[in-house]
């Protein structure tokens, strides 16, 4: 039993569920270690003062205390004998031998899952080709499986290449909706039967390289075939059961066909027609030249917002947002439109929401997004939550920025 709870964002509220129903994020990890660090430190520092001052008052006395340290001590060595023992137990069968190699335990362990057996072999060969050829931090996909047991990010962690997602946690240090949109995004390049869908998330994703494993094969048995044909894509690496392929120059461009097939639909609009000529339709002229343009869809959309379209705005920043996913200035546009918006229509500040999160997501050290989300909880109600935005807004603007003053105001 904890004498001590550390209450996070996990715990449900106790006085609502019961004590028996709050979850918690490892308090022993966010509390118990510096505690016994301090501990440690003060032992260290009494034990010597307080067994000399022993010695000088009764040698009893000093011998009972040694004889009590000693006893401690060797309890201490409990854990690090039967811990050990049960540590080991948990192993893959397959013994190492001493060895300080970490990953030495892949060149024979093998393990059961749903999808069927799984040997490391193969992707330790290939954890050692990328470490060796692969520069710089280039995105890698691999199966989003959890890690635990299953060892499903395998590659990433075990190169430092960064990924689409990891599921285990991810949902509890960022926005759950952001994560799971990710793992469906994840699977359905792996999964579906639609190619150029395939290509638009992973330019959408910026991947560089594709990893297919005997977990993917097992998993996603389709595509062993896709990813073979699959124009955007080539092989850079072939061992046993792993394949590894690398995105092409030419993955832009035909990711963009596949959205201009399938555009994204806009709302039901109920501006009227638009007036030809005016500027707001030649800079939707200018954009719909050339949609890969990012700019252009930024300007296409910010004279849209003006001029009282915004479902024709929201479209078209919501394509750009999708093609250009680490474009800012995209993303917080869409958000402040969508916050515009929101005076007629409340649902759209979760949309507000969500377009300010993938902005900060992108680059956390840029103010205005964190304004623009406290005033997105203001709306809400959830005050406590814009408190913390217009705080992280004033902590990352300039003195002279121009929402600073605004910002002390909501404070205040």
């Amino acid at each position: 039993m904890e004498s001590v709870f550390i209450r996070d964002h996990l715990s449900p509220p106790m006085w609502e569920q019961g004590a028996a129903n709050a979850e918690r994020m490892n308090t022993v990890f966010k509390f118990g270690y510096q505690v016994w660090v301090l501990w440690a430190l003060a032992a260290a520092l009494i034990l010597p003062r307080l067994m000399r001052g022993l010695r000088r008052t009764s040698s009893l006395a000093y011998g009972l205390w040694t004889g009590i340290i000693s006893i401690l001590f060797a309890c201490t060595l409990v854990f690090p004998i039967f811990g050990t023992i049960s540590r080991i137990s948990t192993r893959f069968d397959q013994a190492t031998g001493m060895t300080l190699d970490g990953l030495a335990f892949m060149q024979t362990a093998r393990y059961s899952t749903a999808y069927g057996e799984i040997a490391l072999a193969d992707d330790l060969q290939a954890i050692r080709w990328l470490n060796q050829n692969v520069k710089g931090t280039p995105t890698v996909l691999q199966s989003e499986e959890e890690f635990y047991r299953t060892y499903g990010i395998r590659i990433a962690a075990n190169t430092g290449l960064p990924t689409i997602v990891s599921a285990l946690h991810s949902n509890e240090q960022r926005p759950p909706d952001i994560v799971a949109q990710r793992i469906s995004d994840a699977q359905t390049i792996y999964n579906s039967a639609d190619s150029a869908q395939t290509i638009w998330l992973l330019n959408k994703y910026k991947v560089d390289y594709v990893y297919l494993g005997q977990l993917e094969r097992l998993r996603y048995p389709n595509a062993v075939t896709k990813f073979a044909s699959l124009p955007g894509l080539q092989q850079v690496y072939q061992q046993g059961n792993v394949t590894i392929y690398k995105t092409t120059a030419d993955l832009p461009n035909l990711a963009l066909q596949w959205r201009r097939d399938n555009p994204v639909p806009p709302p039901v609009s109920n501006t009227p027609p638009p007036q030809g000529g005016n500027e707001a339709e030649q800079a939707v002229a200018n954009y719909e030249a050339d949609p890969n343009n990012a700019g252009k869809a930024f300007e296409a959309g910010r004279l849209l917002w003006q001029a009282g379209q915004p479902d024709r705005a929201a479209a078209i920043l919501r394509r750009a947002a999708d093609l250009h996913p680490d474009d800012i200035g995209v993303q917080t546009k869409l958000g402040t439109g969508y916050l515009a918006w929101a005076e007629v229509d409340a649902t759209k500040l979760t949309d507000a929401e969500r377009a300010f999160k993938g902005a900060i997501e992108k680059d956390a050290s840029l103010p205005d997004a964190y304004y623009f989300l406290g005033e997105t909880y203001r709306l809400l109600g959830l005050v406590d939550e814009a408190k913390v935005q217009y705080q992280e807004y004033l902590n990352r603007a300039p003195a002279d920025a121009i929402w600073v003053n605004s910002a002390r105001e909501r404070l205040k």
